[in-house]
């Protein structure tokens, strides 16, 4: 089953099954295997980020955000841009929702490599 079978089944079912008798269990459990699946999908994208090639903020973007975060930060955080169109977390975000980043624990994929390093407001999202 798709990543996009998946998760129209799982919204299809969340939003029938409160409305059945006793399903407030399978729902507990539902949601236990769907954050499961959103964690993997998420380490699962972010090591395609790394593998595909990342790289350290930008310098213009760690001066202009000097002071709102923790000293170091910017040396563990990587970016990727060009938004990929794959059938994957960050593909359906970009492809699918208005999204113009997507962070994955600390990797940052950008829909534009512009963005990524010039828009002070986009990586403080």
């Amino acid at each position: 089953m798709t990543y996009r079978r998946l998760l129209i089944a799982g919204l299809a079912a969340s939003a029938i099954l409160p409305r059945v008798a006793g399903a407030q269990a399978w729902n507990q459990q539902f949601g236990n295997v769907a954050v499961g699946l959103l964690a993997q999908s998420i380490t699962a994208s972010r090591q395609q980020a790394l593998a595909a090639g990342t790289e350290p903020v930008p310098q213009l973007i760690v001066q202009g955000l000097a002071g709102y975060f923790q000293p170091g930060l910017e040396q563990a955080v990587r970016w990727r841009g060009t938004g990929t169109t794959e059938l994957s977390l960050p593909g359906m975000a970009f492809q699918y929702g208005d999204a113009a980043a997507i962070t994955l624990i600390d990797v940052v994929l950008f829909r534009s490599d512009a963005d990524a390093r010039h828009d002070l407001k986009l990586w403080a999202h």
